[in-house]
């Protein structure tokens, strides 16, 4: 990843991929797919692997959703005050958070997003856990950024309004979601979040992962691996202060097509600052740029 260019990675606290190995000794923070289907059933916080409570006691179901709903109807995100508040299952979530933030608190370079493409009754949870992650960084004298992330492509949506607007907790915006949209959609939305932000507050606008791969799935979502490169070319010339590709299948992950785009970036930002461009209308030169190869980028010049 160095080599190429790049310096940004997500970690998500998830376990649900093949291979993964769960966060918990053997004898991004909250991530919704980890406790719907088939992932509850192997879930330590599901209440049949658990010892510390009871289904009565907890009010988890060991059965889980059968399918992925807008709104998860799972106890598991309803357990802070205002809601269910539970302190039986809260006191072993405080935990979980305290043990990730006493790693990661040793390093500056860390982001914060609460939660991926939150749906659940996120005003009371997001904030209880916004709140509980600043405290905790104040008390070790920490300084952090932190942000939550929704399920709303569009950037001037409801959701994603109530985090500009909420400064005292969060400090920068998750535009991860715009690239569930293709074409001048992609360019648009984060040009008119930029304009909306400048009378706002200033803030840097981070993509944690593009969508677009060669294993496409819900394609007009998705997009293909063009569209995936589309995306990061829209995001590096349209002001954003990172840009990742997703993971495979949704994404080309750190696969050669994503390698060569970082490395062309690079190139052209010896010339070029990026950070000193000022967005406008979408532009045929972003589909042009977005096919540029490194060895293209140097026979070309700047």
């Amino acid at each position: 990843m160095v080599d190429c260019g790049a310096n940004y990675i997500r970690n998500t606290i998830s376990s649900r991929d093949p291979g993964n190995v769960q966060p918990f000794e053997q004898l991004e923070f909250w991530d919704r797919f980890d406790y719907l289907n088939r992932n509850w059933y192997t879930s330590p916080w599901n209440p049949r692997n658990n010892i510390n409570y009871t289904p009565k006691e907890s009010l988890l179901a060991e059965k889980a959703e059968t399918k992925i709903k807008l709104e998860s109807t799972s106890r598991f995100f309803y357990t802070v005050p205002g809601l269910d508040d539970n302190r039986i299952v809260l006191s072993c979530q405080n935990a979980f958070v305290e043990k990730i933030l006493s790693c990661s608190l040793l390093y500056e370079n860390v982001l914060y997003c609460i939660s991926n493409e939150a749906r659940e009754p996120e005003i009371a949870w997001n904030h209880y856990w916004a709140r509980f992650t600043r405290d905790t960084a104040e008390k070790a004298g920490c300084t952090i950024e932190l942000t939550d992330m929704y399920w709303q492509p569009d950037l001037l949506g409801e959701k994603h309004i109530r985090v500009y607007g909420n400064q005292e907790l969060f400090s920068f915006s998750e535009v991860s979601q715009n690239s569930a949209c293709n074409g001048d959609e992609n360019w648009e939305n984060p040009r008119r979040l930029r304009e909306h932000l400048a009378t706002v507050v200033t803030w840097p606008m981070n993509s944690v992962k593009l969508y677009g791969s060669v294993q496409k799935r819900d394609s007009d979502m998705m997009g293909s691996v063009q569209d995936a490169v589309e995306k990061f070319f829209r995001n590096v010339l349209g002001g954003g202060a990172s840009s990742r590709f997703h993971r495979p299948p949704s994404g080309l992950g750190l696969g050669d097509p994503a390698k060569q785009r970082i490395m062309s970036a690079r190139l052209i930002e010896d010339e070029v600052r990026f950070w000193d461009l000022r967005p406008g209308k979408v532009s045929k030169l972003l589909k042009v740029a977005s096919v540029f190869s490194p060895d293209t980028v140097r026979a070309e010049g700047s």
